[in-house]
């Protein structure tokens, strides 16, 4: 059994915690206010020995969030810091998987590579910004935690701990 659970904290509209899409969504009305609730969970949440994984996690989503914990004059959640373990499904693709080293996959081809459906044709990133300027929220969210999902079966895979592999 897994302790997992699935929550997304974003400041696309203020809102009280809300379940959509089988997880605890909450929203906030500023960054710093996101930022201060994301840095609380992941204090209480994250042990040291936890894996943080996702797709180009290392050289695009961590950076942006830790940089946004600096710009905002907040101190960094312990889970984000320098000791941070972190399974970045890009980059093992091109150290573990590659026989040609790459060193860029999108994820797409990579989750076509793997025989994992791909969730990309609901809403690719390039179309965020769109869906943001038209107020189109409740996509994003969708999104975002079928990312999340997508992701989370990758890395399992790709560490041998997927429970329904044979």
């Amino acid at each position: 059994k897994s302790d997992t659970e699935l929550r997304l904290v974003h400041h696309l509209q203020a809102h009280a915690p809300r379940v959509e899409h089988g997880a605890l969504v909450e929203g906030f009305a500023t960054q710093r206010e996101m930022l201060v609730a994301l840095r609380r969970l992941l204090d209480l949440r994250v042990a040291p020995e936890t894996t943080i994984a996702g797709h180009n996690i290392r050289q695009f989503d961590l950076p942006k969030l830790r940089w946004a914990y600096l710009a905002e004059g907040l101190r960094l959640p312990i889970a984000l810091g320098a000791d941070a373990v972190v399974f970045d499904t890009m980059l093992e693709y091109g150290r573990r998987y590659s026989l040609h080293r790459d060193l860029y996959i999108a994820l797409d081809d990579l989750l076509a590579t793997a025989g994992i459906p791909s969730h990309k044709a609901l809403v690719s990133g390039d179309q965020v910004p769109e869906l943001y300027r038209r107020g189109q929220y409740d996509l994003l969210i969708q999104y975002a935690l079928l990312d999340v999902l997508t992701e989370a079966d990758l890395f399992q895979r790709m560490t041998g701990l997927h429970p329904a592999l044979a």
